[in-house]
């Protein structure tokens, strides 16, 4: 219709937590460097900050060029690139962006050769770079310990100060936190019985399982604790029984016993650590993989792993 405007794209950089709180909030008109509806902007992050975006546009059946600009990610100015405007680009439209920054571009291929064009693009970052860059992340400012120290094994805090606000994670995953550990000289220690404790939804559902199948849950069980915790195994047994725990008096929960089998290996974990560690997991069950496990999630947090000697079942 007559005094419309003419369609516009634009950039839209919009940083938020998890939880989907807004940090801030950018947009920048696009250059309208073809009409065609159908020809869209590409943005691509770059390892070292910011981002860059392209476009593709044909000029004939078997010629293509691409658009570029860069965006430093702290504002919504665009930044030309080193190539011409357009660029010429073969009819596959192929282009790589490496992971040290250098941009690769193909050519129009000829009957039996073919070529890129390379740039290398800004670092963004600047010197923000503090050692993390093996590990993806230009967002952590520092840590204690220090990266590649060799910590205690007493140790109780890690600290890490980052550049941006970042929200916590409900736990760590695998190989992302590798830590070097002082060896630690634990004196020997016997074999040791614990018990643990099943929510009320995980007694409810202890009860739901038909006889047959309450052996494998204590299998899976002792897998689940084997994994977090990690240790062998062949070092944790349990008696397959139950006990109704009187002290909890509003719901019905049972306590489970579980063994952790002496060793005389230079290199496996104490019992005693194997006992500190399951209820120091369990206690912190939100945070760490016991909260994952397919049966060890129905452990109560707030009772933690309580090591006993003697333990008398009581029928019912």
């Amino acid at each position: 219709p007559t005094g419309t405007l003419p369609p516009e794209s634009f950039y839209i950089k919009i940083n938020f937590l998890t939880s989907g709180s807004v940090l801030s909030f950018q947009s920048q008109v696009l250059p309208n460097v073809n009409p065609n509806p159908n020809l869209v902007w590409i943005v691509n992050s770059l390892t070292f900050g910011g981002f860059i975006l392209t476009k593709f546009v044909p000029t004939s059946p078997n010629q293509f060029f691409i658009y570029g600009f860069l965006i430093d990610g702290y504002n919504s100015a665009l930044i030309k690139w080193e190539f011409p405007e357009p660029e010429p680009i073969g009819i596959k439209g192929v282009y790589q962006i490496l992971y040290n920054n250098t941009l690769l571009v193909s050519q129009l291929e000829t009957d039996n050769s073919w070529r890129f064009q390379v740039i290398d693009l800004p670092k963004f970052n600047g010197n923000k770079d503090k050692g993390y860059f093996n590990f993806d992340n230009f967002n952590v400012e520092s840590t204690d310990p220090a990266i590649n120290s060799t910590i205690s094994p007493d140790i109780q805090n890690v600290k890490i100060n980052f550049y941006d606000p970042v929200e916590l994670s409900d736990g760590i995953r695998d190989n992302i936190w590798n830590f070097n550990v002082k060896q630690k000289e634990v004196p020997f220690a016997p074999s040791m019985n614990g018990l643990l404790r099943l929510t009320p939804e995980g007694t409810k559902y202890f009860d739901s399982l038909p006889q047959e199948q309450r052996s494998n849950f204590f299998n899976i069980l002792l897998n689940d604790l084997s994994n977090a915790i990690p240790v062998s195994r062949s070092r944790l047994t349990s008696n397959e029984k139950t006990q109704l725990d009187l002290s909890s008096v509003n719901e019905k929960q049972y306590l489970i016993s579980i063994g952790v089998e002496e060793t005389r290996v230079d290199n496996d974990i104490s019992v005693a650590t194997v006992v500190n560690n399951t209820n120091t997991m369990v206690k912190s069950k939100d945070l760490t993989l016991i909260n994952n496990g397919q049966a060890s999630k129905y452990l109560d947090q707030s009772y933690g792993f309580i090591p006993t000697r003697f333990i008398m079942w009581v029928l019912t």
